[in-house]
C-alpha cells in the first residue's frame, strides 16, 4: 500500500560489534519477503524439523554497521517478549548465504492489510475478539517497558483457523534501556505528531488500524462499540483509562460515603453522654466515714462521693507525706507504703532522662564541631525543610503521574524526585543561612538523618 513502508527516520553512528551465537544447524529455505525501502529480507529456515522465519539484511546492507546494529537491537528487544499475542524471537545466528539473522516464530495466517484489501465481511464477534486481543497485547509490551512504534495492519497476522492475532516486526521498537535509534521511526500514515516515540503513539496507531478493520463488519452495534474504544485511543488514552475518566461520579460517591462515616463517628463521640450530665451528690458515705477515722486533717471528706479507697489513699499521701496508715487493712497499708516509695523513684528517673538528653546534645555538638546554639538551629531548620521538601515533591509526583499511563514510568519519576542527594540539596537550600561554625559535611550528615526519618520512611525508592 502506498505510504505504508516502515523505516528509521534518523540514523545514528554506532561502534563495531559481533553478533551472539553462531551455529550451522539451520537449513535455509526460500525467500518470502524483500523490503522495498528498508534493509531487511525474510527467508524460511528449518531446524530440527521445525519451521522458522529468518530476518536478515539485504545483500547491499550486510556490511553496513548501522544496519547490523539495528538488527541486533531488534533481537535484544524481541527476545525479552514472551506474550501470546506477539511474535516470539528465538535466536540470533549466522548462515553464509544470508549473513547474520534473527530466528523468528513462523506465524500461520495473513496480515490484516490483505484482509482489509480483500473486502471480505467479518462478523461482529471476530471484530471484538481481534480488538480485545490487540489491546491486551499492546498493554503487555508496554508493561515490559517496550514501545512498538510501527503498529499497522501489515504488521498484524490473523489466523482464521485459530481466530488469533500476532503482532510482528519489532524492527522499529524501542525500550527504556536501549540507547541507539532514539529518533522518530515508523510509518508516516500511522504516526501522530503529538505522540512521537511515546506509548500514546502505539494507541493512536492501533485506533487507526481497528477503524480500518471495522469497515468489514456489518454489525453496527459492534462497530459502534469499537468506535467508542478507538476515540479514546486516538487521544493516546489506554482503554481502561478512558473508562475511568467517563465515570467521575463513582469517585465522588466514594468520597461522600467516607465523609458521612467519619462525620457519624465524630458526632457519636462528641455528644455528651447521660452519665456525664448526672449531678454529683454530696454527702457522707461509708468510705468517707472510714477515712475520717484515719486522718482528721484530710480536707472536706464529705464532698468526696463514690471514690475508691486507692484514690483517697493517694489524696492522703499527697496531703501529708508521713500520714499514718495504722487503721487501714494490712493489704492496703502495704500498697500505700509502695506508693510512697515509687513517687520519688519516678521523679528521679525523669531527671535522669533529661540529664541524658542534655549530655547527648553536648556530645553531638562536640563530635560535629558546632556550638550547641548552631546545632539546635540546624536541627529545627532541617526538620522543617525535610517536611517542606516532602510536601512539595509529593504534590509534583501526583501532578506528573497524571501524565503517564504505566507503573514503570511512575516509579522512574518517584526515584528522580525522592533520591537522597537531590532531597538533601533541596533541604540545605531551604535552610539558607548556614551557621559560620558549621562544616558543610556535618550539615549534610544531619540533613541525611532527617531525609531518612521524614522522606525515605514514606518513599523508599531503592
Amino acid at each position: 500500500m502506498q505510504g505504508e513502508s516502515s523505516e528509521f527516520f534518523e540514523i545514528e553512528s554506532v561502534g563495531d560489534g559481533r553478533s551472539g551465537i553462531f551455529t550451522d544447524n539451520y537449513i535455509l529455505g526460500e525467500r518470502i519477503y524483500l523490503s522495498d525501502t528498508g534493509f531487511a529480507q525474510l527467508n524460511m529456515i528449518r531446524r530440527s524439523g521445525r519451521l522458522f522465519v529468518a530476518k536478515s539484511l539485504r545483500p547491499e546492507y550486510r556490511n553496513d554497521d548501522v544496519a547490523k546494529a539495528a538488527l541486533r537491537k531488534e533481537y535484544q528487544i524481541g527476545f525479552r517478549i514472551d506474550i501470546p499475542g506477539a511474535i516470539r524471537t528465538y535466536d540470533f545466528s549466522f548462515l553464509p548465504e544470508i549473513g547474520e539473522f534473527i530466528a523468528l516464530e513462523y506465524c500461520h495466517g495473513e496480515d490484516l492489510r490483505h484482509l482489509i484489501d480483500s473486502g471480505n465481511e467479518i462478523s461482529g464477534e471476530t471484530l471484538m475478539k481481534i480488538t480485545h486481543s490487540l489491546i491486551q497485547t499492546v498493554k503487555a509490551i508496554h508493561n515490559e517497558g517496550i514501545i512498538h512504534r510501527d503498529i499497522k495492519p501489515s504488521n498484524i497476522i490473523y489466523d482464521n483457523l485459530s481466530r488469533s492475532c500476532k503482532l510482528i516486526d519489532f524492527g522499529c521498537a524501542d525500550a527504556i534501556d536501549q540507547t541507539m535509534f532514539k529518533g522518530r521511526a515508523g510509518t508516516d500514515l500511522y504516526q501522530s505528531e503529538g505522540f512521537t516515540n511515546t506509548v500514546a503513539n502505539d494507541w493512536y496507531a492501533l485506533s487507526l488500524t481497528l477503524s480500518e478493520l471495522s469497515g468489514l463488519c456489518a454489525d453496527r452495534n459492534v462497530v459502534r462499540k469499537v468506535g467508542d474504544i478507538c476515540r479514546g485511543m486516538r487521544l493516546g488514552i489506554p482503554p481502561e483509562e478512558k473508562e475511568k475518566r467517563k465515570n467521575p461520579y463513582v469517585i465522588l460517591a466514594v468520597i461522600a460515603a467516607v465523609a458521612i462515616i467519619i462525620g457519624g463517628f465524630y458526632l457519636f463521640y462528641s455528644l455528651p453522654r447521660e452519665e456525664d450530665e448526672m449531678p454529683k451528690v454530696a454527702g457522707r458515705t461509708e468510705v468517707s466515714d472510714s477515712i475520717d477515722t484515719v486522718s482528721p486533717s484530710v480536707p472536706a471528706a464529705e464532698t468526696i462521693a463514690g471514690d475508691s479507697i486507692k484514690d483517697i489513699r493517694d489524696l492522703i499521701i499527697d496531703t501529708k507525706g508521713e500520714q499514718s496508715t495504722a487503721s487501714l487493712p494490712a493489704e492496703e497499708k502495704s500498697v500505700g507504703d509502695d506508693r510512697k516509695k515509687t513517687l520519688p523513684q519516678d521523679r528521679a528517673g525523669e531527671n535522669d532522662r533529661l540529664t541524658e538528653a542534655v549530655v547527648d546534645k553536648t556530645e553531638e555538638s562536640r563530635i560535629v564541631g558546632i556550638s550547641e546554639t548552631s546545632l539546635g538551629y540546624l536541627h529545627n531548620r532541617l526538620n522543617m525543610a525535610a517536611r517542606d521538601v516532602l510536601r512539595d515533591r509529593e504534590r509534583e509526583l501526583e501532578d506528573r503521574k497524571q501524565k503517564v499511563y504505566y507503573s514503570w514510568e511512575a516509579r522512574m519519576i518517584e526515584r528522580q524526585l525522592f533520591g537522597e542527594e537531590t532531597c538533601v540539596n533541596a533541604m540545605i537550600a531551604l535552610v539558607g543561612n548556614i551557621p559560620i561554625d558549621a562544616p558543610m559535611d556535618s550539615v549534610r550528615e544531619i540533613a541525611g538523618k532527617y531525609y531518612r526519618s521524614v522522606i525515605r520512611s514514606r518513599h523508599n525508592v531503592f
